[in-house]
């Protein structure tokens, strides 16, 4: 996104909804010319928060008025200090609208910000919007992040981020961090995308995962996902890839439950060869309700 900051009030970017109106005030100032911190409307702004007068869609709207990156600035170093839910909407606001028209800066601000409490979110904040714009330049930056908190937040951000349009890149930067539950349920939902879209290709980089169990449930992640447009491909791989056991058999239920859908008689052939076992009888019993549903459609 490009703006002239010359002299130019700036436009309000659509990242909010519903979209604010930008309204002309007459602010006693020159255009172009930048206030004292001492008479900025970040100054106004902390003033009202402070006395809880304004609803936070009146100071919203007063934050779409900062004319200026500096007085956006401005805007952010008054808000330091302030833990409030308002005080943090708003925060993330300025973020977000600083990011979308400079993420460079707007990084650099919150990398050298002194105030911890709020650096993990605002890193966050320029993540996501960074991510949206220019994804490899995202990942750039966040992999030169010092602070490690921030860090994880920002790669989980830009990993979401990624899953619609380059689930790979998202993967190639998550499987960096430390094992935890939140790098897995994001894997998992990399993986899930990926294998919507391109099952072997998903598949084939989940195999060479090193870990056993997360590679597991990153296989029941591909599998599952896979089944309703793959579904004999995936019946082969949970078959012939996963370790017997309860990932695996909740896996082949899932994958029973989307691939009877679009082929019955196939995913009923698949199931006559599993084991007599709790699995098998979870199986069975979705094939005989896909089956019971058709014939009550039928008998309509």
């Amino acid at each position: 996104i490009a703006l002239n900051w010359s002299g130019e009030r700036w436009n309000p970017l659509d990242l909010e909804k519903p979209r604010i109106v930008h309204r002309h005030r007459n602010l006693g100032h020159p255009q172009g010319t930048l206030r004292s911190p001492a008479s900025s409307k970040g100054a106004l702004l902390k003033n009202k928060l402070g006395k809880n007068v304004p609803q936070l869609s009146e100071l919203r709207e007063e934050f779409f008025e900062l004319e200026s990156p500096v007085q956006v600035q401005q805007g952010l170093d008054e808000l330091k200090g302030d833990e409030s839910d308002t005080a943090r909407e708003l925060r993330n606001l300025l973020i977000r609208r600083w990011a979308a028209a400079d993420p460079g800066a707007a990084a650099k601000w919150v990398e050298e910000s002194s105030e911890e409490s709020a650096k993990q979110s605002a890193t966050e904040q320029v993540a996501v919007i960074w991510a949206n714009a220019d994804l490899a330049a995202a990942i750039s930056w966040v992999q030169t992040l010092s602070d490690v908190p921030a860090q994880t937040s920002a790669i989980l951000a830009i990993g979401y981020e990624s899953a619609r349009t380059e689930p790979l890149k998202g993967l190639e930067l998550a499987i960096q961090l430390k094992p935890s539950g939140e790098r897995n349920q994001l894997l998992s939902h990399l993986v899930s995308q990926w294998s919507a879209n391109d099952f072997h290709k998903a598949l084939g980089w989940v195999i060479q995962v090193e870990e056993p169990i997360l590679r597991e449930h990153l296989l029941e992640a591909v599998v599952v996902a896979g089944a309703e447009a793959n579904g004999e491909a995936s019946a082969h791989a949970a078959s012939s890839q996963m370790a017997p056991g309860d990932i695996q058999d909740r896996a082949a239920v899932a994958i029973v439950q989307r691939w009877v859908q679009k082929s019955p008689e196939a995913a009923a052939a698949w199931v006559a060869r599993f084991p007599t076992t709790p699995m098998r009888q979870a199986a069975e019993k979705e094939l005989l309700s896909v089956a019971t549903g058709r014939r009550s459609e039928a008998g309509n």
